[in-house]
Order: structure tokens, then sequence, then C-alpha cells
């Protein structure tokens, strides 16, 4: 069971301070050239990572029918062009057959490169959020972050089955009810909850990442508030770079090679995005934590305070006075204390007598005489 440190909510005056360190973080850390270098890691991943999406949910609705979904849901977010490179990798990928050793190792290399980019991700969270290195990095720690790249690419998987279930059961609604249901209120219902719940998945998918990849834990009351904000920049850009991308500038500038730019730029704003709502959730947390600690220091103060108030005092010692002791006097002769030693005769040093001195009576002073006594 994970501990967490002690939080408190944030005021509305930290809310600025929040956006503002979160911005100074983001730039110290260079989250552009992160998320330059993980866009190079997902064109290189996207292949491998959708075939095991469509592949896991492929199980409960078809491999054919999960592609179509998928294909449709990218095209909404990143628009016409870049929605036809992932058609092209798909088709290019179904085509390469393989069997026996070759199968095994391809599922091999598959694996690895598909969880690339989350091992890139993982990092470039590890350095946003100041982790410090861990001690047992090596084959084991390498091991693990597969592990945990390939869980989110299950997550990945769970929320297009739930986006796909979703979607499939308003569409057999319109098509059942027909024009009955394109003018009821309750297709404008309908049509508003599966935006919510498009927002939703967003959400849960980022949380899901903050919470799961990075190499430390927050708590989920400190990661959904992040992840929130990170949903609603993506949806707002989203509209921006679909704009962008919808027009025939980026196909001119580089011709055949547009569609592919088109993903990589796709890729990088939603990088940037995903790294700010990273740093905001640290930072979030941190505030939270220096919030808690700014409220138990005067609480502290004040119980000790209380504690020292209330604890009874301590009894006088009390002063006796001293008991005068009787000292017998001692009668005879001192003990020794050290033995007399006996110096020869031709080691002795003679002491020259003393001579008495003389004054001169010029110099001796005068004693006044007495005074007589009256007879």
């Amino acid at each position: 069971m994970d501990i967490f440190p002690a939080t408190a909510p944030l005021r509305l005056r930290d809310i600025p301070r929040l956006f503002i360190r979160s911005v100074q973080q983001w730039s110290l850390h260079r989250a552009s050239s992160k998320g330059a270098a993980l866009a190079l890691y997902t064109i290189f991943s996207l292949a491998p990572m959708l075939i095991l999406v469509i592949a896991v949910a492929g199980v409960f609705f078809g491999e054919e029918a999960v592609q179509a979904e998928l294909v449709g849901q990218l095209r909404d977010l990143m628009g016409q062009r870049g929605a036809e490179v992932i058609q092209i990798v798909l088709a290019s990928a179904h085509e390469s057959g393989a069997s026996g050793l070759a199968a095994l190792i391809s599922i091999g290399v598959l694996l690895f490169s598909a969880t690339t980019a989350f091992n890139e991700l993982k990092t470039s969270l590890d350095d946003l959020w100041e982790v410090p290195a861990d001690a047992s990095a090596g084959i084991k720690g390498m091991v693990r972050a597969r592990l945990q790249a390939f869980g989110l690419i299950l997550v990945l998987a769970f929320f297009l089955l739930v986006s796909l279930s979703v979607n499939a059961g308003l569409a057999a609604a319109r098509r059942y009810y027909g024009e009955i249901w394109n003018h009821s209120t309750f297709a404008w219902v309908a049509e508003l909850f599966s935006n919510l719940f498009s927002f939703a998945v967003v959400t849960a998918l980022f949380a899901a990442v903050y919470k799961l990849l990075p190499s430390i834990r927050l708590p989920w009351r400190e990661v959904i508030p992040g992840a929130v904000i990170t949903a609603l920049l993506f949806i707002v850009g989203k509209w921006g770079i679909g704009l962008y991308l919808s027009r025939d500038a980026v196909a001119s500038a580089y011709g055949a090679a547009g569609s592919v730019i088109a993903l990589l730029l796709w890729i990088f704003y939603s990088s940037q995005v995903f790294f700010f709502g990273a740093v905001l959730t640290h930072q979030y947390s941190s505030l939270r934590q220096a919030r808690a600690r700014d409220l138990d220091a005067p609480a502290a103060e004040t119980a000790m305070a209380d504690t020292q108030a209330h604890e009874p005092a301590a009894a006088p010692v009390p002063v006796h006075a001293a008991t005068p002791v009787a000292v017998e006097p001692v009668v005879g002769p001192l003990p020794a204390t050290a033995a007399t030693t006996t110096v020869p005769e031709d080691e002795q040093i003679e002491t020259p007598p003393k001579q008495a001195v003389l004054l001169d009576p010029a110099r001796a002073p005068t004693v006044p005489p007495a005074p007589k006594q009256p007879s």
C-alpha cells in the first residue's frame, strides 16, 4: 500500500502561481526537445503499437471493425492526412506475413518496438518530475519499464474497446429509429453524452499514464486535476492543429511527404500538451504538500504551547541545612608523609653562612621619644 505525504487544498490565489511555475519548469526541462524526440520514437513505434491494440480489441469486435473505428477516431483527432498515414501503415503491416521462427522473431521485435515510445515517455516524465536515477537500473529496470509500457498499451486497447462499444450502441440506435432519432431531443442528449464520454476517456487515459508510468507514485486526487486540464488543452488544440493540417500548405510545402509531416506535427503538438500537463500535475502536488506544511507548522506550535501550559509545575527541591561535623584534635606527632632521603657527604652542597646586615646609624630610622608621664 502506497503511503503519500499529507496535502492540503490550494487557495484561489495559488492558481496563478501554479501556472507560472508550470511554465517555468516546462521551459527549464526543455519539454519542446523531449516532444521532438517522442514524435520520432512514435513514428517508429506506430505500426507495432496499433497492431497490438487492434489485436487485443479485435477479440471482441473483430479486427476490421476495430481498425475502421480506430482510423475514424484518429481522423477526428489529426485530420484526413494523418489518418491516411495510419491506413497505409496498417495495410503494409498486414501484407507482410511470416511463419515459424521468423514469426517468433517478428513478435519479439513487435513487442520491443511497440514499447519504445512508452519507454521514452517514461524517461521524459521522470526528468520532468525530477525523479532521481534508480539505483536498481539495469536489465531488471529495463524489463520492468518494458512491462509497464506494454501494460499501458493494454490500457489504450481497453479505452478503445469502451469507446467502440459506445459508438456502436449509438450507431445501432440511429439505424433503428431512423429519422425519428435525428429529430428527437434524445438524439441531442445522446450526442452530448457521446462528447462528454469521449472527453472522459481522454482524461482517464492521461490520468492512467500520469499515475502508472513514472517511477514515483502520486495519489489520484493529485493526478486527476492535471489530467482534466491536459484533456481540455488537447481538445482545444485539436481544433487548431486540425484546421492547420486541413489546408494545403503542408502538402504543397513537403509534397509526397506532406501526410507524414502532418502526422509528425500532430504528435509533436500532442506531446507538448502532454508534457505541460505532466509538469502541471507535479507542481500541483508540490504546492499541496507545501500548503499542508504551512498549515501544520502553527498547529504544531499551538499544540506544544498547550501541552506545556497544562503540564503540572515541578515540585521545588528542598534545601537542607548542613549538619556540623565535630573534628577531633590530633594529639601527638604528625605521621610522616614521605620517606627521609640521606644525601652522601661528597654530594652535599655547602651553603654559605648568613652574614648579619649592619645598618648605618646615620641611616637608621629615628624613633621619637615617648612622652613623659605627669608626676
